[in-house]
């Protein structure tokens, strides 16, 4: 199974979103799934990718994030950063897409739209075909010093 995870962090963006996504890549690896983690960054993200399988790229310019995604069966995008015009490029390329949103930042187009904020489902999301959504605490992905 190929899985992809897209996110961002560094110096004036932080590690929150890095952090949520390795939680999301520790599950994957429990089921013998090795997701590559592909991070828009500085070096100064470095130390907090303590495992194999990341890439420090700026994912948002020109065909280099479809092109990865070519042939997936998972994208995962958790970004503010980036635009609709590049969530329906990588929903177009792999099999199924989920996005990793706070705040109904943008109408997301076909996949899974993951929001574990306790106010999540205060939001109004738009109701769509094709677009799920998993809303509220019990969708907050957890790191895995926090499973038990």
């Amino acid at each position: 199974m190929k899985v992809l995870i897209f996110t961002e962090g560094g110096n004036g963006i932080g590690l929150g979103h890095i952090m949520r996504c390795m939680a999301i890549c520790e599950a994957f690896k429990e089921k013998n799934v090795m997701p590559e983690f592909i991070v828009n960054a500085d070096s100064s993200v470095k130390d907090a990718l303590k495992f194999k399988g990341y890439k420090i790229m700026n994912w948002f310019k020109g065909p280099c994030a479809e092109n990865l995604a070519r042939g997936a069966d998972i994208a995962i995008i958790d970004s503010y950063l980036a635009n609709l015009d590049f969530y329906k490029r990588i929903s177009k390329t792999a099999k199924l897409c989920a996005y990793l949103d706070d705040n109904k930042r943008i109408d997301y187009p076909k996949g899974i739209v993951i929001n574990g904020s306790l106010a999540a489902g205060r939001l109004s999301y738009p109701k769509r075909k094709g677009v799920v959504y998993l809303l509220g605490t019990e969708y907050t992905p957890l790191r895995k010093a926090f499973w038990d």
